[in-house]
């Protein structure tokens, strides 16, 4: 990995951290608006806040020892597409258990994230002042935040919908620099098929990650089976395996892809998915 300072990096880390952390205040303002909405309970009402802390305290340490073992440039995507999913998922919640299961998965994603934000500064500045200089902006970003958390519930909450404060953190198409040396950059995006959709077949250089927000789609690995997918499915296809993904044939399915490039190269496109291909089933 790199240790000379990059411009790219921080502020996306930044971004990154303060998404974290303003998540885990945002919704303790909007609390009232959520109970009346969804009928919580008093009792119940705590588990919103106790559900995203849980999962976040509990799982940090081993989302640190992920990134050291997996990487934490592949643990920071995962963390970041889990995270955002979640957020999404809260965001159209339409009961108690939803909401509460989709903030414990949310917590779950921070613990991932936020450990692999630190790192990436690390890894990515030389040490001295550089490192201390980043290092100094996520302290102060993680006190902005919080604070920032607590007056933007309330009045997200009276001007439009709690909601709202949980769909600004799904990025459309974010660039993630690589933490590897070279001309690599990642890319994400999310994107919508309708019934029976589906991309050509393909294949990227260093792999793709898919994850399935909503609906109900297919995927496909040359010269295997076409697997179905779900929402809250996490796809990895690995580098260079020829693919396609999709829609099922009756159901729209949406979903979160990322994708790194190599020397300005994300993806080369092939045939068509004929409809026998489309149609194979284990």
């Amino acid at each position: 990995m790199k240790t000379s300072p990059s411009r790219a990096v921080l502020p996306i880390v930044l971004i990154s951290y303060l998404m974290l952390v303003l998540d885990g205040s945002i919704v303790i303002t909007a609390l009232p608006r959520i109970k009346d909405e969804l009928h919580f309970t008093s009792a119940g009402l705590s588990w919103v806040q106790s559900a995203y802390t849980l999962a976040f305290g509990g799982l940090l340490m081993l989302g640190a020892r992920a990134g050291d073992i997996l990487g934490r440039r592949r643990m920071f995507l995962a963390g970041l597409g889990l995270f955002t999913a979640a957020s999404l998922a809260i965001g159209l919640a339409q009961t108690p258990a939803w909401l509460l299961l989709a903030r414990a998965v949310q917590g779950a994603g921070a613990a991932i994230l936020a450990p692999s934000t630190l790192a990436l500064l690390s890894t990515n500045f030389a040490e001295g002042a550089p490192r201390t200089r980043a290092l100094a902006y996520h302290g102060s970003v993680a006190g902005i935040g919080a604070s920032a958390g607590l007056v933007l519930g309330g009045v997200i909450a009276d001007w439009a919908s709690w909601r709202v404060g949980f769909f600004i953190n799904p990025p459309s198409r974010p660039a993630w620099p690589s933490c590897r040396t070279g001309a690599a950059r990642i890319g994400g995006a999310t994107v919508t098929f309708e019934p029976g959709a589906r991309t050509a077949w393909h294949r990227h250089p260093l792999g793709q990650t898919l994850i399935v927000t909503a609906g109900a789609g297919q995927v496909q690995h040359w010269g295997g089976a076409v697997q179905d997918i779900k929402p809250g499915d996490i796809v990895w296809i690995p580098p260079n395996v020829k693919h396609w993904h999709g829609a099922a044939p009756t159901t729209a399915m949406s979903h979160i892809a990322i994708a790194e490039a190599l020397d300005g190269k994300v993806v080369e496109w092939l045939e068509k998915v004929s409809d026998e291909q489309y149609s194979k089933r284990p």
